[in-house]
């Protein structure tokens, strides 16, 4: 059970969440200072001149909607039911005709106004939730995904150190087993920091400065480095390059991240023994096409069209307990994206998932 709630005290306001685990109960939270907050949900919303002029804000808990007065009093929605803030008119001049209808009209457009700010003020309260409901969210997925490589190298590592194991071929198997993890939390590592790199104002790396490659060597490194995460599921990856395609030379360290998120992502909802996985390679008018596909259980249909977002997972991977953080196919589009492609994913005839890309390139 998780709440989430915002208390007022004194000059801040608490943020709390409660969340209840196996019994026990944990609390996070912070602590935001409340008037800065205030001056900054009034210059959001009153940030232009001719609004401010006219509308006053007054927070507090006992403010009272009076129409004659010009005063409108809203209480925020949970969690910030605790929260409540006045509109006030300020003073109006009087126009030189004395119009009732011109006077009447404004007082009614600035009773609209009115309606407006308090709009304006519950809508940032609510994307400031929103976004830290989302942190939470993006935290608690990447932690699970670190802390699986994680535990698996030290208890290896561990059991090497104390000498529990004699034998030299356990040994070597021991040695894979925490080289494979370690390589998995740097995959892991990558994603983070590419989407903090494209999608938080670091900007994309100049692709003309870039290590280039042909395709059919990133596709060979691609498989080499995924083949054993295949073979312990009992599946097969299939490569299909036309001469001209496996020329196309791109960007190394982009195309990597790429196939590699595309491919680990297949073999990972494909059933145990189940069909090969399918790498596909082909030019068309003058763009690189590279399409992977899988017969695995494929997309819901709800979540199709968001599939490429960032920490997207479907229903049916929670039921099923598939592991992975919602990154990997949001980084294949933003590395398309920054390579001047486009990427796209459908559902199959008789099930699985086809993703396609198409992306400039140039020849040796």
């Amino acid at each position: 059970m998780t709440s989430f709630v915002a208390e007022p005290r004194g000059d801040s306001l608490r943020l709390i969440r409660t969340v209840e685990i196996g019994g026990q109960r944990w609390l996070q939270g912070l602590v935001v200072d409340r008037q800065a907050l205030e001056r900054w949900l009034e210059q959001d919303v009153l940030g232009s001149p001719e609004l401010s002029g006219f509308v006053q804000l007054e927070w507090g808990t006992k403010g009272s909607t009076d129409p004659d007065a010009g005063r409108c009093t809203h209480q925020f929605a949970a969690p910030f039911s605790e929260l409540q803030v006045t509109a006030a008119l300020g003073p109006v001049q009087t126009l030189a005709s004395n119009s009732a209808r011109v006077v009447l009209g404004l007082g009614l457009g600035l009773v609209l106004a009115l309606l407006v700010v308090l709009i304006a003020v519950e809508r940032t309260l609510a994307g400031l939730h929103a976004r830290a409901q989302e942190r939470e969210r993006i935290v608690a997925a990447v932690t699970h995904e670190l802390r699986t490589p994680l535990t698996s190298i030290r208890m290896y590592s561990e059991m090497l150190e104390q000498g529990m194991v004699v034998d030299p071929a356990r040994q070597r198997g021991y040695h894979k087993t925490i080289r494979g993890e370690a390589e998995r939390l740097s995959r892991l590592v990558e994603q983070v920091l590419t989407l903090a790199r494209l999608d938080g104002g670091g900007g994309p790396k100049p692709v003309e400065q870039a290590a280039h490659a042909p395709l059919s060597e990133v596709v060979a490194s691609v498989v080499e480095l995924l083949e054993p995460q295949a073979a312990a599921r009992g599946l097969a990856i299939d490569v299909d390059l036309g001469a001209e395609a496996g020329g196309a030379i791109l960007p190394r360290d982009s195309l990597t991240q790429i196939l590699t998120n595309l491919v680990e992502n297949a073999l990972k909802f494909t059933p145990r023994g189940g069909a090969a996985v399918q790498l596909c390679g082909w030019c068309h008018n003058d763009q690189l096409r590279v399409a992977l596909r899988d017969r695995g259980v494929g997309v819901e249909t709800e979540v199709l069209p968001h599939v490429f977002e960032a920490f997207v997972r479907g229903p049916r991977e929670a039921q099923q307990a598939i592991p992975g953080t919602g990154m990997g196919l949001a980084v294949v589009r933003s590395l398309v994206d920054e390579l001047g492609g486009e990427v796209w994913g459908q559902n199959r005839e008789n099930g699985g998932f086809e993703v396609e890309v198409s992306l400039p390139f140039r020849t040796c």
